[in-house]
């Protein structure tokens, strides 16, 4: 097959996969809100519920372009890692303390399209929405709704932005051993 029909085809497959994986992302996201409500966190319930309806809703955009208006273009992918990552710098900025994990969704959506290049621009955006929100957070959301764990900027940059960028790095990482593989297996 076609090395070029190979990508235009993955493409439009993973386009549907990762409608799916936000799809259940969004499930995620009204559990997170549902448990918010029992007052365990001491987020305001407003505060949240604006976040998580705004993270829901670019979520399940993708999912409507390919699901509903069946678009089978390849420029999707960019919309689906643009809607990750908008909404993971939402919870960074509002939620950021409880859920750095999130901060390496996006590269794993770019990991499903086997593509380098993509992988590179997700972490490095994904490096600069995490500085970005870890400032806005610091400084604007401080006391709105958001327990501030960092009591310094250093402090913040060290265990906030530092630990997150090595995790997005690690995560580039083992993103390319992963479509390595791939692409080796499909080229045997």
């Amino acid at each position: 097959m076609d090395k070029d029909l190979l990508i235009r085809k993955n493409t439009i497959e993973v386009n549907k996969l990762t409608a799916k994986c936000l799809v259940i992302t969004t499930l995620f996201l009204v559990s997170l809100w549902l448990f918010s409500i029992t007052d365990f966190y001491h987020y305001d319930v407003y505060i949240m519920t604006v976040i998580l309806v705004a993270c829901i809703l670019l979520l399940l955009i993708p999912s409507v372009l390919v699901n509903v208006l069946k678009f089978e273009t390849l420029w999707i992918k960019y919309y689906v890692i643009i809607c990750s990552l908008a909404a993971v710098f939402l919870i960074s900025t509002f939620l950021s303390f409880n859920y750095c994990i999130l901060s390496i969704f996006p590269i794993l959506i770019a990991t499903m399209y086997c593509d380098k290049k993509l992988i590179n621009i997700t972490a490095f955006s994904s490096c600069m929405c995490i500085a970005i929100s870890m400032l806005l957070g610091f400084y604007l959301v401080e006391n709105n709704g958001v327990q501030q764990q960092y009591t310094s900027l250093l402090e913040a940059l060290i265990y906030g932005v530092f630990l997150r960028f090595i995790l997005i790095l690690l995560t580039t990482l083992f993103s390319y051993y992963i479509v390595d593989r791939f692409l080796l297996f499909y080229s045997s």
